[in-house]
């Protein structure tokens, strides 16, 4: 039965994102992909390494084998967690949207604040020295 070619796997759209978040993105997609790479080469390299004989009984040495054979429903399921990690990445891509919305927000209105304070302070000021020239205590 010939291997079905794997769909391409939704990445989400990171553009709209600080860059803090983009680096976090796709620092966890860097770290899983090389998780993935360096199990199958490390078990590969393993597999390729010379065989060690026995020395105490001179038996002939032994090699072990370094892959797994998976059946194609538990590559099925594989398949389903990888798709999952790429909808739960979307998922964290639009969250950081709209915390980075609500952000820009809250500093919109910290700065309005802000501005009235400095108004405010401005007008105390005044009123003091307006109160220093007419003598009043």
């Amino acid at each position: 039965m010939p291997a079905k070619p794997m769909p391409p796997l939704p990445l989400p759209d990171l553009t709209g994102l600080p860059q803090w978040a983009q680096i976090l993105c796709y620092g966890i997609l860097a770290i899983s992909l090389g998780l993935v790479y360096g199990t199958v080469h490390i078990g590969l390299i393993r597999g390729k390494t010379s065989p060690q004989t026995s020395a105490s009984a001179g038996q002939p040495a032994t090699f072990q084998l370094a892959g797994a054979i998976m059946s194609h429903e538990k590559a099925d399921a594989l398949l389903k967690a990888i798709e999952s990690q790429g909808v739960m990445s979307a998922n964290l891509a639009a969250a950081l949207k709209e915390n980075t919305a609500a952000v820009g927000v809250t500093t919109a209105a910290i700065n309005a604040a802000r501005s009235e304070i400095d108004d405010a302070r401005k007008d105390v000021r005044d009123l003091t020295l307006e109160l220093a020239r007419s003598g009043r205590p």
